[in-house]
């Protein structure tokens, strides 16, 4: 099965960088890839496709049951907060689903952490045509939404999540230059 990007995109209404690690925190031979201000470090094997404008998806090699993507949007008001981010994105995401003709089930939404800065995470289970669990973590800055998700049949979510827990680690959140974009 292969997770597209328009059903992530749809499930959760959601610079490329080649240097090696240098960050103790970061394992040997992973890359820093970054759109935008935002950045994270990946496994050296794994694919990075572009597949819109503010966006890279991340895939292991050989496999079509895994995608980590990371994207910077504009938030929906110039100013909104996390808070109220989290509201109008939890509010808006059955009717998103059931527009794709997905069922889900909330498993976890709580406060996180990315980048240093405060945010949010969701853990979700999506019910279609294939099933997926899908965990995005997010933070609101300066009129713009910072996400990197993850999803991965049932299967094999538990066996790739060290990847991601890595990934949300390394993440970097660099200030905007003057202008915002």
């Amino acid at each position: 099965m292969r997770i597209r990007t328009p059903f992530l995109a749809a499930a959760l209404l959601l610079s490329l960088g080649a240097c090696s690690a240098s960050r103790p925190d970061v394992p040997t031979g992973w890359q820093q890839e970054s759109v935008q201000n935002f950045s994270v470090y990946r496994p050296g094997g794994w694919t990075v496709e572009e597949p819109q404008e503010g966006m890279l998806q991340f895939r292991p090699p050989a496999s079509t049951d895994v995608d980590i993507t990371i994207a910077v949007q504009s938030t929906p008001e110039e100013d909104m907060t996390l808070a109220a981010y989290n509201d109008e994105y939890l509010a808006s995401l059955g009717p998103g689903l059931k527009e794709e003709g997905l069922s889900f089930t909330i498993i976890a939404s709580k406060e996180a952490t990315l980048a240093g800065s405060p945010g949010h995470s969701l853990l979700l289970s999506l019910q279609g045509e294939h099933d997926v669990k899908a965990l995005s973590v997010w933070t609101v800055q300066n009129g713009k939404v910072y996400t990197v998700t993850y999803a991965a049949t049932p299967e094999q979510f538990d066996v790739s999540m060290p990847v991601m827990e890595t990934m949300l680690k390394s993440a970097i959140l660099s200030p905007l230059p003057a202008g915002g974009d």
